[in-house]
């Protein structure tokens, strides 16, 4: 067995393209939140080049937190009951958006191999909801809060993202993960670290960011409940099936080819393309368990 030996730039970008063309919901989640941070921007940038000569530049942010963003206050949610979803795929800064979209690709490809991609949506949009709420919850109870509450919104969709993965580090939290500069590291490091990014509040005098706090927080509680839920009703993984999922983790410095399959063996090939097919459009989690023992089987053969 011979190793084939990438660039990193060049086995990233292979990735990329071949996780596009997956159609998965997981890589439509990622277009969408790109889709919608490109179409805003280009819009804002437009009309404030159109406008800079006769009315010093007209930005249209504020009017996309208005109408897009969840907010505070709990009268205008009422009156704008579509900004509970919006908000979780709007992002101000492109750094906002790739922050995101890259923890969302690393806990929803892990989350795939043990569950199913509706469940994926499914969890994406009620961590998002339960962060929304919390953060609105925080700043109509808290005195300290309630009387900025009439101007302070959120968006984007760290809560969503911390939900899928927080469920998945519980449930699974010794799965090895491939990190280009580090190598091979447990799910459950990577997760702390980028909680300390996601969930420990700016140390500035005002607390600029508090709010996002709590919403990160009410992602991460929701996550939690469903890992519970998921182990007591499922179980914890067997060590049979982590043998089978660690082994589509290769470190992005040498990819392995498979062996050429016995010409008499044509037909074990044939299910081989289809069971690979399936993983690559729904995840491992969507195999029988008929699948993953022949394509255990396979591979160690």
């Amino acid at each position: 067995m011979n190793s084939v030996t990438q660039r990193p730039f060049q086995y990233w970008s292979k990735q990329l393209w071949q996780f596009i063309r997956s159609r998965s919901l997981l890589s439509i989640l990622i277009l969408i939140n790109v889709g919608v941070w490109i179409t805003l921007a280009i819009t804002d940038t437009t009309v404030y080049l159109s406008t800079i000569f006769f009315n010093d530049g007209i930005r249209l942010k504020p009017f996309f937190h208005y109408y897009l963003g969840y907010h505070a206050d709990y009268t205008h949610s009422l009156f704008h009951p579509w900004t509970l979803l919006t908000s979780l795929f709007v992002h101000d800064s492109f750094w906002h958006l790739l922050f995101n979209m890259l923890v969302l690709g690393i806990a929803g490809r892990i989350y795939r191999q043990y569950m199913s991609e509706k469940s994926l949506l499914i969890h994406y949009i009620a961590g998002g909801v339960c962060g929304n709420l919390m953060f609105q919850a925080a700043y109509n109870l808290f005195p300290a809060l309630r009387s900025v509450s009439a101007f302070s919104y959120i968006f984007g969709a760290s809560a969503a993202v911390l939900a899928i993965l927080v469920a998945i580090t519980i449930y699974r939290p010794n799965h090895p993960v491939g990190m280009m500069l580090f190598g091979q590291i447990r799910l459950k490091w990577l997760t702390l670290i980028l909680i300390g990014f996601m969930l420990i509040p700016n140390m500035d005098s005002e607390f600029k960011n508090l709010g996002g706090q709590f919403a990160h927080l009410g992602g991460a509680l929701y996550g939690a409940a469903v890992a519970l839920w998921l182990l007591k009703v499922r179980g914890a993984p067997t060590r049979h099936s982590h043998k089978n999922e660690e082994e589509y983790y290769t470190p992005y410095e040498t990819i392995t080819p498979e062996p050429a399959a016995p010409s008499s063996d044509s037909n074990d090939e044939k299910k081989v393309e289809e069971i690979l097919a399936k993983i690559s459009k729904n995840g491992y989690g969507a195999l029988t368990t008929e699948e993953k023992d022949f394509l255990y089987h396979y591979k160690k053969s």
